[in-house]
């Protein structure tokens, strides 16, 4: 269950960042960035030439709902971890 909530959270992220845009999308996009950022520096992109800025906001995109399905995932474990050391049921 944590996992579908994860992927939503995910795809929820990913359209608020394309359909708001401006500057929500921006801080939604910006861990895709910073990822690329650190990839780039270190040489881990192939090819010789420069991506375009329509391919560096589509692979940023990706990326970002990536790590904010991530981020999703781990509040729920430490909500679950939580509820179970207080003797609760899961919250979700």
């Amino acid at each position: 269950m944590r996992l579908l909530w994860s992927v939503a959270g995910a795809m929820v992220a990913l359209a608020v960042s394309w359909v708001a845009g401006g500057p929500t999308g921006a801080v939604l996009n910006t861990p895709g960035f910073l990822i690329l950022g650190g990839a780039r520096m270190f040489g881990v992109l192939p090819g010789h030439q420069e991506p375009s800025l329509g391919e560096w906001i589509w692979l940023a995109s990706i990326l970002s709902a990536s790590f904010w399905g991530l981020v999703v995932y781990l509040v729920i474990g430490l909500v679950d971890r939580r509820a179970n050391r207080a003797g609760k049921s899961p919250a979700i």
